[in-house]
């Protein structure tokens, strides 16, 4: 083959691959949206485990508003993009993703507590890992019923 061929190849799986993917984000996020105008969630304050979540109604109208307001601002960031400015957007979007990375691993909790199905999962893997299967799984889904789904 030649290289102009391996390059048309190569371009042509990317653009069926990116297609595919974006298809996928698509339906996840049409799964999500109907539940995500209607509630919100957060892990509850009142539970120190930190595996309880509490529910709350959200106003609809004002996530419609919200939601107008980030396609206007995307539709305006997007339309005065142009070839020239794409490493610009490429390292606003690392900054972006860096600062929100960051700020997620700093309210992460570097230890979860003795309860917690993470503490069950993280120890039975670590023990794994040493060559001991001796840690069983049979009352999980029974202590942590979220977990299947």
């Amino acid at each position: 083959m030649t290289l102009q061929k391996l390059e048309r190849f190569g371009d042509r799986t990317a653009k069926i691959l990116s297609g595919l993917t974006l298809a996928l984000l698509c339906v996840f996020f049409l799964y999500l949206l109907p539940a995500s105008f209607l509630e919100s969630s957060v892990l509850s304050t009142a539970d120190q485990s930190g595996e309880h979540i509490d529910f709350y109604q959200d106003n609809f109208f004002l996530n419609l508003i919200v939601l107008f307001l980030q396609l206007s601002a995307m539709y305006l960031y997007f339309r005065h993009c142009r070839a020239e400015y794409t490493r610009r957007m490429e390292i606003e979007l690392l900054v972006w993703i860096f600062a929100f990375g960051t700020a997620f691993i700093a309210s992460a909790k570097l230890q979860p507590p003795s309860f917690s199905d993470s503490f069950v999962v993280t120890y039975g893997a670590q023990r794994a890992a040493l060559g001991d299967f001796a840690v069983r799984s049979e009352n999980y889904f029974r202590r942590f019923p979220f977990q299947l789904g």
